[in-house]
């Protein structure tokens, strides 16, 4: 239990920083969070765990195939912002335009989504 908690505490930090981060410069933030840190942090914590390695470099190699689906994330959000579009809209047309690609990918991949 005590171990779930610091994997809490230690994931909370890090978002607390990227948040403090990005109040002085938005850009940095988002070139830190796009830095792997979630991965690095998952990896880390499932080897802290014990998972095998063959484990972990299936999760790796799905980290691989969702960077497609949150590419197109990322696109569609940032264009509905640029044409106009309110923050909640341009997150729901973003969250749709991920669900879909990552259905095309996972078929594509034959991933056991």
């Amino acid at each position: 239990m005590l171990l779930l908690v610091l994997k809490g505490v230690v994931s909370g930090l890090v978002i607390v920083g990227v948040n403090l981060i990005a109040r002085r410069s938005p850009a940095l933030a988002g070139v830190v969070v796009g830095f792997p840190v979630l991965t690095l942090l998952s990896t880390f914590w499932l080897a802290v765990d014990g998972e095998p390695s063959d484990r972990i470099e299936t999760f790796l190699i799905g980290v691989l195939w969702g960077l497609i689906p949150t590419f197109a994330f990322l696109v569609v959000i940032a264009v509905s912002l640029r044409v106009g579009g309110g923050l909640p809209l341009a997150i729901g047309a973003g969250a749709a335009a991920w669900a879909a690609t990552l259905f095309v990918v996972g078929w594509a991949a034959k991933l056991p989504l």
